[in-house]
Formats: structure tokens, sequence, C-alpha cells
């Protein structure tokens, strides 16, 4: 067979029935609608809504007496009277009774409908109409819409408490991409408040596609084999699935039997549709970009991708009975699970990434129109903040009127202020926002001053999201004594500087976070730079990144970006603008102390620029030995490798401070994270666990809160898939496992770590990049496999890459 034989975009027709991929909701829906019930499925695009109306109208129509009507709201009404009329015609045109029609050319209300429809039920006492309407939510646009939402009500409340058939016969099935609530404007006409039936649509589960693994029968040797590879990408999302199949069956590509045959499949999703999966060429038809476009395009798109990067990045979160929750499921993007909200497939979580999420955020920010409301709203926020009293009556007024761009005199005329009294109040008021703004403020330039405050408060809202994006709002944290009581002494001290090393997930955010919260108790100001914030072209060019370092800093502290611009000097090297900004820009502004952290600064470390910016740092720790403005500053650095790089011995921030190290959690800590957890287990259960994934804080808190979350899973259940791709850690070891593949030399040095059966000596370098990864644990000058997950995944994998 070739790719022809598979159906990508658009309703699967009568034809191409091969294709199509029956689900529980086909029964469903079957069963609901010849009891005649009102039905919808609500869903987002392209998980075969269409497709599945097209197999339940043949399916109704095996019995003579049940008629089908289908009207798709593609084709849009001009207005109530034309819905009305096309819903008419379309019902004249399958039973060919012109006769009941109403007269054309006069206005069709809603009880010309209901009187059209007990007309034609009269006049046949068997036949029972299912009218299917798709598109619904192209009803969002009309007011009169709550009208025919109250008759389909109407038909299903008498259903169940009328004597009379003919309300037993005539049944609707809406479809669309719609929340219930949006339709409907007055909730005593809803019907979906009272008897109706709910669809889900599920992805397509491997052992449902039979027929689709038929058509890979040329290129595989076991076909269903790929068919299960293909829904590990998709999730069973049925277009991505379609596509995915044709992509294979087009490809080229032969598959065996062996497991590492699947690489293959792997790197086909990645040129085909993960590399620029966003573009118009590779996007074809259309999916992605749909996606993308209902989440950046709605009035809610921050709130959507914020709830987004939350699910992406702790795997799932709750849902809830909130809009927000409702709008994002319905972009298609997550999917509901066991009463939470996940990312639906393995192709989204590469497609739509943290660099994506964090661009778009931007973005978002960037083009938000400041409306008088929202910069009302925002002054009252500062105010707070700086713990002043709100606008008197006469301030709002002149305050308004210059937003509204009012002189005083137009002003005095929908007051009853005088026009000299708004003038002393409007220069009081510029004065006042002065100060709020750290610039000079006029009635003619406050509006754009107060935008540019504005965006730099949302981008500091937005980094700080992105700094806590490694930690789940409900994380529970650890302590691991004397290390915060170390960290909370150091701070204090003028000048200081610790630096946090520890693999990846080992809680080093967690740990900074914590230093920081403990700053504001003393009421010291804080700012926290990670640099995985930083595009690759910053850390090319010296002066670059130090302008992209400090500008972050600026927008940490709320500090104006004009004192940074008239601080830079073009004549000076970029590292004496970056001092001169901290001791004219910043600590001026500093009352008591500044703590600066820098997180993930190992990142610099493979560029050229590293050894100034290290030396930097460096000098600003001297520094404070000798000048008084520079004891105000408080350095945190945290890193994941030792510094591989050549440095100067004075000119090192890693052989000065204090150092921290952030060990696995003991025994006495991990019983701590358990009891947290409300589990009360006995000591032989914190073993079973701990043999497995040793004290990885993170390997741990995931597998607590999973079995927290899924009380039917046992811990024997858990841990026996854990070391699989099926397992909780399934995306996470995944990660690693490609991380390795794209760097054949540490993945060498990995697999001797983990077929030896006694500590292993490697290079100095990929030791540094294995522990960096969390992969390994120091055992003096040697190394080991970090834990019993790692070991036994890792052995199956290299196996198979052996044996293939």
């Amino acid at each position: 067979m070739t790719e022809n034989f598979y159906y990508v975009g658009g309703s699967i027709p009568f034809y191409k029935k091969e294709v199509y991929v029956s689900r529980k909701a086909d029964g469903d829906l079957l069963d609901s609608l010849k009891n005649g019930q009102f039905s919808y499925v609500f869903n987002c695009r392209q998980m075969g809504k269409s497709s599945l109306i097209v197999n339940i109208k043949e399916e109704l129509e095996k019995n003579r007496d049940i008629l089908c009507v289908d009207y798709s709201l593609q084709d849009r009404p001009k207005d109530e009277s034309d819905f009305y009329n096309k819903i008419i015609e379309n019902i004249c045109d399958k039973i060919y009774k012109k006769s009941i029609a109403v007269s054309k050319g006069r206005e069709i209300r809603c009880n010309d409908l209901t009187e059209f429809f007990q007309k034609l039920l009269s006049s046949n006492k068997t036949i029972k109409i299912v009218i299917f309407i798709d598109e619904i939510d192209v009803l969002f646009d009309f007011p009169w819409r709550d009208n025919f939402f109250g008759l389909i009500r109407f038909y299903s409340e008498n259903r169940a408490h009328s004597d009379k058939q003919e309300y037993t016969r005539l049944t609707f099935c809406l479809l669309g991409v719609a929340v219930p609530s949006d339709l409907i404007q007055d909730q005593a006409k809803s019907p979906f408040n009272i008897q109706c039936k709910r669809i889900e649509l599920e992805g397509l589960k491997s052992n449902e596609c039979s027929n689709l693994a038929a058509g890979l029968k040329d290129v595989a040797v076991e076909p269903e084999q790929v068919m299960k590879w293909i829904i590990d990408w998709t999730g069973g999302q049925p277009f991505l699935t379609q596509k995915l199949c044709c992509l294979v069956a087009k490809s080229g590509l032969k598959f065996s039997t062996e497991e590492i045959e699947k690489i293959k499949l792997d790197n086909l999703v990645q040129e085909e549709i993960i590399e620029n999966g966003l573009s118009e060429e590779k996007d074809d038809p259309q999916h992605l970009r749909t996606i993308k476009k209902r989440l950046i395009e709605d009035e809610e798109a921050y709130a959507l991708l914020n709830l987004y990067q939350r699910i992406l990045n702790e795997g799932s979160v709750e849902l809830k009975d909130d809009y927000v929750y409702q709008k994002l499921r319905l972009s298609g993007l997550v999917v509901k699970k066991d009463g939470c909200l996940e990312v639906f497939n393995k192709i989204y979580k590469k497609v739509f990434n943290q660099d994506w999420i964090k661009e778009e955020l931007k973005n978002i920010i960037s083009r938000t129109e400041l409306t008088y409301e929202i910069a009302e709203n925002f002054l009252d926020e500062i105010l707070q903040e700086k713990k002043l009293h709100f606008l008197t009556d006469i301030e709002k007024t002149v305050f308004k009127g210059s937003w509204e761009g009012l002189t005083y005199d137009q002003m005095t005329k929908s007051s009853n202020f005088t026009q000299d009294y708004l003038r002393v109040t409007g220069k009081s008021l510029w004065n006042k926002l002065s100060k709020l703004l750290e610039a000079k403020v006029s009635k003619r330039n406050f509006k754009e001053l107060f935008r540019r405050k504005w965006k730099q408060k949302q981008l500091k809202k937005h980094n700080d999201s992105e700094i806590n994006r490694s930690i789940p709002e409900n994380a529970i944290y650890i302590e691991r004594q004397p290390i915060e009581s170390i960290c909370d002494e150091t701070i204090l001290k003028p000048g200081s500087l610790i630096r946090i090393q520890a693999p990846k997930k080992m809680g080093k955010t967690w740990l900074i976070n914590r230093i920081l919260e403990q700053a504001k108790r003393y009421d010291y100001q804080t700012a926290s730079i990670n640099l995985l914030d930083a595009n690759t072209v910053d850390f090319q060019d010296l002066d670059r990144f130090l302008w992209w370092f400090c500008s972050g800093v600026s927008r940490e502290l709320n500090v104006p970006k004009e004192i940074l611009d008239e601080s830079w000097d073009e004549k000076d090297s970029s590292k004496v603008n970056c001092k001169i900004y901290f001791e004219e820009g910043l600590f001026p502004k500093v009352t008591e102390a500044l703590v600066l952290c820098i997180d993930k600064i190992d990142l610099i470390f493979p560029y050229p620029i590293a050894e100034d910016f290290l030396g930097l740092l460096r000098s600003w720790h001297e520094t404070a030995k000798q000048k008084t403005l520079w004891k105000k500053l408080r350095l945190v650095v945290a890193h994941s490798t030792n510094v591989y790089i050549p440095l100067d011995i004075n000119q090192s921030p890693f052989n000065v401070g204090v150092p921290i190290e952030l060990p696995e959690f003991n025994s006495e800590q991990v019983r701590q994270l358990t009891e947290t957890y409300e589990l009360n287990w006995q000591v032989e259960k914190v073993k079973q666990l701990t043999d497995v994934v040793g004290g990885h804080p993170f390997l741990l808190d995931r597998a607590l809160s999973y079995l927290i979350n899924h009380q039917d899973l046992t811990l024997s259940e858990l841990l026996e898939k854990a070391p699989t791709n099926a397992g909780i850690y399934g995306s996470h070891l995944q990660e690693l496992l490609s991380i390795l593949a794209a760097n054949p030399e540490l993945k060498a040095a990995f697999k001797e770590v983990v077929m030896a059966t006694e500590p292993v000596n490697i290079e100095s370098l990929l030791t540094y990049k294995l522990y960096s990864l969390g992969l390994v644990k120091l055992v003096g000058n040697n190394v080991v496999t970090r834990c019993e997950l790692y070991r036994q995944y890792f052995n199956e994998c290299f196996s198979l890459m052996d044996n293939g």
C-alpha cells in the first residue's frame, strides 16, 4: 500500500471508511441519539467530530424510520430567519415535503420553526428526526442564539414529562469548539443544564487502530508495533496519527521487529513535524498553526499560556471548573486524564516548548494595549505597593481626563471643579507620579511613561514565573541542614558570595528561592537572573551579554531603562559601563542590600565571553572588601557542572565565597518528605522506593505526588514500570537518552559506567558533563550510576542498541 491509503485533513468520507477508527464515543453517541436524547460533542478541532457524524449518520439511517439532517454553520447564516430557513430547507430536501415548508419571502422566527416541527411530526407518526448542527460556535456572534437553544430545551424537557410522542421523535446533536457557558446568555433557556449527553472524544488507542496498521504492511515486518510507536508520539490525536502514518508509508523506510528501529521513526518525526513545525510548508494541512492561533489570539492568551506552562512543568495539573481551563482544553494542546490536564502528546511538547512559551508571553505583553481601565488598576497596584493613599476624586478626574487627552477647560464641563483647582491638582498629581515612576512626569508625557512602567512590570511578572518554572506550586521544601543556616547567615554579610553546585533537578532553584525569601525578611532588594532566558546570540558578544544582563537586573528592580541608557557610554568597555551602572544607577536606589542570584551560570562556560564575565563577578566580590558602596551586594551563583574552562586563580569566582553542594536526601529527609505527603509509610516501604531512585529530590517527589493522585496504584506497581518509557519517569528518561544520543562520546562513557560493577574512571570533562546531567555520582576520582532507576533503564537501552 502507499501513503494514499490514509486520509489527512477533513472528515473521512464514506469511500475511505477503511481508515476510520471507531472509538468509545461512537457507541455512546449512537445509543444516546437512538434514545432521542439531546447530545453534544464540544471538542478541539481535528479530533474527528465530523468523521464521527459521517459514521453515526450511516449507522442511524440503517433504520428507515430515522431521518438524519446535517447542517454545518460553515455556511454562515445571515440572520435568525436565514438560520431557521436553512434548517427547514435541509429537512425538506431530505423528505421531499415542500408543502409544509414556511412560505418564502417572509421573516422566520423560532415559533415558526416549532410550528414546522409539529406539522412534520404530525404528518408522519413513525419518523424520527436527528438534526446535526456542526460548527455551532459560529452562533457566538448572534444575540438571538438563546431562542434556538430554548427550543432544544423545550423538546428535551417535554420528552421526559409529556405523553405526546412527537417530543420523543425529534432530537438535536450539536458539534463545535465551544464551552456551553459561552453559548448561553440566559441560563433559563439552556439545554446544557438539564438531561443531556456530553460525548467525550478521546485519542485513538493502538489496539483500536488495526485498520490503520494495515496500511503499514509494506514498510514494517510488524505493522502493529510501528502503530504503537506512532501512537506513542501522537497520543492518538486523530489528525496527527493519520499524518504520521502517511509520512511513514511514503518515507521509504523499512522497519524490522527490533525495538531500536523506533529511532527511525523518531528521526522522521523530528525532521518532518517538529523542526519548523509551525511553518506553512511543514504544517500542511494546517494543524499546529491552528493550535497556536487559538491560543495567542484569544483574549485570555496570557492566562492560557501561563496555565499551559504550569502543565508542561509539572506534568499534570488538576482540572478545575474554570473558564481558562476549559478554553485550554478546546485548544487541543492538553487533554483530560484522571481528573487532571496534561499535554496531549510528545509532538506538542516538542513544538510548544518552554522557549516557545517564553517568546509568546513576551510578544503578548509587548502588543497588549494599555487601556484606561488597566491603567487605573495598575496605578492602584503600585500605590498599594508603596503604601501610599489612593487617588482622591479630583485626582482621578485629572488622571482620567488627561488620559483621554482633555484640556483642563474641557474637564471643567464634566466635573464640579474649577479650571484653576484642576490645574493645581494636576501639578500635585504629576509630582506624585514622578516619584512613583522615577522619572519627570508631566501632563504631556505621563501616558507614555505609564505605559512603559506597566510593560516593565508585566515582564517582571513573566520573568518571575520563568524563574520558578521548575518548581511546582505545591512543591514541598525539605531542609538539608546545615545548608539553609549557612546560606541565611552568609547573605547578611556585606559583599558575600554563595556558590551553589549540584546536578540538574537536585533543588538548586528551590534553594535560590528560599534565599530570596529570607532576604526579603530583612527588607533586602532581590534580583534573580536565569541564563536560560538569554538567547544563544547573547552569549556570542560580551557587550551584548552585559547589556542583556544589566537590562534583566533593571527589570527585576523596576529601575527605568533610561538610567541604563544614561550609564552606557560606547567609548568605554562594557565591563566599565556595567560597573558604572551598578554604582550610579542601582546602588543609590538600594536602601539596605541587594541579593543578586545568577542561576544556571554554567550555560556561559562554553563561550569565549565566560572568562570576562566570571572575572567581573570576582572583581565585584573583591571590590566589596574595599568600597562601602559595593558592600550592599550579595552574590548567589548556581551551576550544575564544575568549571572546565581555564581561569586565572585570581579571577575566578569559584575559589572564593561560601561553597554549597546539594547532596541527595538522607533517610531522615526522605522520611520527612513522605510524612508531608501524609503517607505514613513504614521503613520498609521507604527503603523500597529509595532502593530504586536513591535520595534524588526530583525522582522522590515525582513518585510520591503521583501516588497521592493515583491512590489505586501501589508502590510496587509504580516501581515495576518506573525504568520504562511507559512509567512515570518516561519523559525524563527519554530526554536524558536523547541528550546522550546526540553526543556519542558522552554516550559511550556512560555506557561504560552503566555496564560496570565497580566505580569507573573516565575523562574529567565527560565526568563533569555526566555529573551535571545527574546521571552519575562521584566516588573519589571515579563515578558510578546515580541510582538503580538509571542503571536499569539505560542498561536496557544500550543492550537494544548493541543487538540492533
